[in-house]
């Protein structure tokens, strides 16, 4: 891979080239939102624009205030983990989320599958969107995973960012308070491969409501995304076609004393092909049109059965495929409620989802992501 080199407070700063060229159509045309590195010093750039570098790339930098500025003003920073251990920038680019390695629950670990051993966390992406949310887009594979295939992931993952952040362009997002008030705290993104055999996404909106009846109120929409060697080789020769989808299974829940589930959605659904959820229920309706978030809604699903289960803690999802549902991909989404007193300071929330593919000449196998995250009235950060 190219480098190109350029001087940064007198010290010799390597930062590596293009990897991704994101995919936006405007008139059917592909657009290339990477900037040079002669452009970033000189603060040529959009708030579409798009900067590569890696992990120890940023450690030779002694003061990052250039990249902080870029990600505040809308730039996109791809940062390719070329290090030994996962490492997290949020502190230094005042991030309000913190990205961190597989952290998985004793009761999950004989359900993963050996696949996730030697898989690791080979690109974080850091941006803002709306009213200077913070994004965390995390990339996810196996070490045997290729340039090309890497550059795919992140080329996808920069087109999504670009549409979320295009999304919420017209939206002004409140700003958080310790009154009644209902404030949205940014995404978290996480995508598994698990080539040829298909991918995991799964992206997490966070939301809170302060101080309601002497009550804090955290949400979590999520939207899980399960796609089979099926459908993805229709489009790229990385997969194949004979795996299919089995299962999407799905935990959200916390472990903090005294938070517990206020409410979630879906629930259990035999012989229809739609689901409804309602977790705002507990706050008033013009605190939920501050979210700028539908948080009652209802969804086709076909060829499914959803099997729901709660407890004080968590809420947890079976959705079994059946007939052509196992051949195309899927997205389930489901969101849960957690209340606390208002003296908390913070509560955690992990969640959990599994993709179970298999073939007429394979075991079935599970494509899996687990994090904790760790939110607080002004943010939140991963454990």
């Amino acid at each position: 891979m190219k480098k190109f080199l350029c001087v940064f407070l007198t010290m010799l700063l390597v930062l590596s080239p293009s990897v991704v060229i994101s995919t936006h159509a405007v008139n059917e045309q592909t657009m290339d939102y990477n900037i040079s590195i002669e452009d970033f010093y000189k603060n040529k750039y959009s708030n579409e624009s798009v900067f590569n570098t890696s992990v120890s790339e940023i450690k030779r930098i002694n003061d990052i205030e250039l990249l902080k500025t870029f990600i505040s003003n809308g730039g996109i920073v791809v940062v390719e983990n070329d290090s030994d251990s996962d490492t997290s920038f949020c502190d230094e680019f005042e991030m309000h989320i913190e990205p961190g390695i597989f952290n998985l629950d004793s009761n999950q670990v004989e359900d993963v599958t050996a696949n996730l051993n030697t898989n690791k966390d080979i690109v974080t992406i850091y941006y803002t969107y709306g009213n200077n949310l913070s994004g965390i887009y995390i990339i996810n594979s196996g070490d045997n995973i290729t340039s090309s295939e890497k550059e795919q992931l992140v080329t996808e993952a920069v087109s999504e960012i670009h549409n979320t952040k295009n999304l919420y362009s017209d939206i002004s997002t409140q700003s958080t308070t310790r009154k009644s008030n209902g404030t949205s705290l940014g995404t978290f993104t996480v995508t598994t491969t698990l080539f040829p055999k298909g991918k995991l996404t799964a992206k997490y909106q966070i939301f809170t409501v302060q101080n309601y009846n002497g009550e804090d109120y955290y949400t979590v929409k999520a939207t899980i995304n399960g796609y089979p060697g099926a459908t993805l080789s229709s489009t790229d020769s990385n997969y194949k076609s004979k795996f299919k989808g089995e299962a999407l299974n799905t935990t959200i829940k916390t472990t903090t004393s005294d938070a517990v589930l206020d409410a979630y959605g879906p629930h259990r659904t035999v012989g229809s092909t739609t689901y409804s959820v309602d977790v705002g229920g507990s706050f008033s309706s013009d605190l939920i049109a501050s979210f700028a978030a539908n948080f009652n809604y209802s969804k086709t699903l076909l060829d499914t059965t959803i099997d729901a289960t709660s407890t004080r803690k968590q809420a947890d999802w079976e959705v079994d495929l059946k007939s052509d549902a196992q051949k195309k991909s899927i997205t389930f989404v489901p969101a849960v409620t957690f209340s606390c007193t208002s003296t908390k300071a913070s509560i955690n929330i992990t969640m959990y989802s599994e993709y179970v593919v298999d073939s007429w000449d394979t075991f079935n196998e599970t494509i899996s992501l687990n994090r904790t995250i760790k939110c607080t009235p002004s943010g939140y950060s991963q454990v």
